[in-house]
């Protein structure tokens, strides 16, 4: 029938890839963001470009660089 073939063709539901964020105690601004799958990046919130809202933007990757090399990107980067 043709409702069984659209059916079959049909995609099955993406999976939520909910990443999840957390803060250095030290430095408000740096967060870990651990993804789905283990992947690890240090973020730097803050307002950039004169925007009105807080965005996030990558530092680095956390398995390559350390929290205090990420730190002092983030200090520096807000001066």
């Amino acid at each position: 029938m043709a409702g069984d073939r659209r059916n079959s063709r049909r995609r099955p539901p993406r999976k939520t890839s909910a990443a999840e964020y957390r803060r250095d105690p030290d430095v408000p601004d740096l967060e870990l963001r651990i993804g789905s799958k283990g992947h690890r990046s240090w973020t730097m919130l803050g307002r950039f470009g004169g925007a009105g809202n807080t965005t996030r933007r990558v530092v680095g990757n956390a398995h390559k660089m350390s929290v205090k090399e990420a730190r002092e990107l983030v200090l520096h980067g807000r001066r």
